[in-house]
């Protein structure tokens, strides 16, 4: 009933267009996936990802005092999200609370599911990448180590971009990168898990760094940002012979401009 509600009502109102490029890299459903991405809107994200993943149902992490109310809580896990709780909000005691979501996520992964997180740990309110926590990490390498490192996990970086990330009636895109398998890490992690875990999540964080718009130039982010959604933004498009009116065009476009300022 909820994705009817997505693909019928919301989606087709909140939204102009829906793309997502790169959708067939998804590894099918059966398989456990962790899904990582950046976060640009606290809601909006991991509802798009349930209405593009129509083969399955995805499991979401999300902070824990949205659970806190009794109605709330019970139809946000019966959407298939599970609370994690942080030392700044919740302290200490709160933390340890984690360990029955780690296991929840173990379970989720051991059977084939697909577990979103957003590693930033809440969503930006500019079009750039925030410093990753490795605890997705931690979970995937967790549920091989609970298969025996007899069984395949991946992590799949994916971006979320929208024409503007606030406003209803704009447009949205998924952008789906390789999945990285984590077997060919498996030995290494063994002896050494830190040192694996930071060059798997190099690899991941860069992927999602080179598909979305990462103005890097918070100092100068407004200009930045005013300039590519200008008329002149508009033109430098079309100079590309890329269209501005067409999101995917458009995000190629603004990664160049952005490119070229920073070179300047």
């Amino acid at each position: 009933m909820f994705r009817k509600y997505l693909s019928l009502v919301n989606h087709p109102i909140y939204f102009r267009h829906v793309y997502a490029p790169g959708r067939e890299r998804m590894p099918e459903d059966g398989n456990p996936v962790v899904l990582v991405s950046n976060h640009q809107n606290c809601l909006i994200d991991p509802l798009a990802l349930v209405f593009i993943l129509s083969d399955r149902k995805p499991r979401f992490l999300a902070r824990a005092s949205v659970f806190k109310h009794p109605l709330l809580n019970k139809i946000i896990r019966g959407l298939g999200a599970l609370p994690t709780y942080r030392a700044r909000v919740d302290g200490i005691r709160g933390v340890a609370k984690n360990k029955g979501t780690l296991e929840e996520v173990a379970k989720s992964l051991s059977y084939g599911e697909t577990v979103v997180l957003y590693p930033e740990g809440q969503h930006q309110n500019k079009r750039w990448l925030g410093p990753f926590s490795q605890a997705y990490l931690k979970m995937a390498f967790g549920a091989a180590e609970e298969a025996g490192f007899e069984r395949e996990v991946y992590v799949m970086p994916t971006a979320n971009h929208y024409s503007h990330y606030r406003l209803p009636r704009e447009d949205m895109m998924i952008l789906f990168g390789e999945p990285v398998a984590l077997s060919p890490y498996y030995e290494e992690y063994k002896s050494n898990p830190r040192e694996v875990m930071a060059k798997v999540n190099e690899e991941v964080r860069g992927q999602i760094q080179r598909l979305m718009l990462n103005v890097e130039d918070l100092d100068h982010y407004e200009a930045i940002d005013f300039l590519r959604q200008s008329e002149a933004g508009k033109a430098f498009a079309r100079s590309l012979s890329l269209n501005p009116s067409y999101l995917p065009d458009k995000l190629q476009a603004d990664k160049e401009l952005v490119a070229r300022l920073k070179e300047a």
